[in-house]
């Protein structure tokens, strides 16, 4: 009986035995407003405080 969730074999990600690829891409930091981006002098954690 296999499961629909996804395991780890050794250094492979599988689903109910079968080895798949995981893909995609990451928004990382695109949130975080820089001081430059709204026309502030200073720093990030200048701009926090």
């Amino acid at each position: 009986m296999g499961t629909d969730f996804v395991q780890i074999d050794c250094k492979n990600f599988v689903v109910n035995g079968e080895p798949i690829i995981l893909r995609g891409w990451a928004l990382g930091t695109w949130m975080i407003l820089e001081h430059h981006m709204m026309g502030i002098p200073g720093t990030d954690s200048m701009m926090r405080i």
